[in-house]
């Protein structure tokens, strides 16, 4: 009787370390970078991970559970930004493994600068129904 107790107790403390990953957020005293930057590729620290916006580049919004626009056509060298608008948090993740975003909460933002020409499809892993190319030209 007393092991069932001991492993409740020891699912939920694993589940209550797991939430503020998932969800991108930290609890007060607890630390969640060395868990991002060892489950989430692109996760803070990460040479694939930039938040800043560009000035001269391409936004694509997050809402609704969809990238929007599905598809976008832009010139080698343009920096895309997608902004986060949903309530739940989503990644940007390309299907090859070039770019990959952390867990985008509401409101944040994550950039890349496309320096190659090709078409780049992307995902979000949280919702891998959300999916959406990138053609990238000369």
């Amino acid at each position: 009787m007393q092991t069932k107790y001991i492993i409740g107790i020891v699912v939920v403390l694993i589940i209550l370390s797991v939430i503020p990953v998932y969800f991108g957020k930290k609890i007060p005293g607890m630390k969640t970078q060395d868990v991002y930057n060892n489950l989430v590729p692109g996760g803070p620290g990460s040479k694939t991970q930039d938040n800043s916006v560009s000035q001269s580049g391409t936004s694509i919004n997050i809402s609704n559970f969809a990238f929007s626009p599905i598809n976008l056509s832009v010139k080698k060298g343009t920096s895309v930004t997608w902004v986060n608008d949903d309530s739940m948090p989503h990644t940007v993740t390309s299907k090859k493994g070039i770019f990959s975003s952390r867990s985008l909460s509401k409101g944040d933002t994550f950039s890349y600068t496309f320096n190659s020409v090709g078409s780049y499809d992307y995902i979000c892993n949280f919702h891998p129904s959300m999916s959406a190319n990138i053609t990238v030209t000369e």
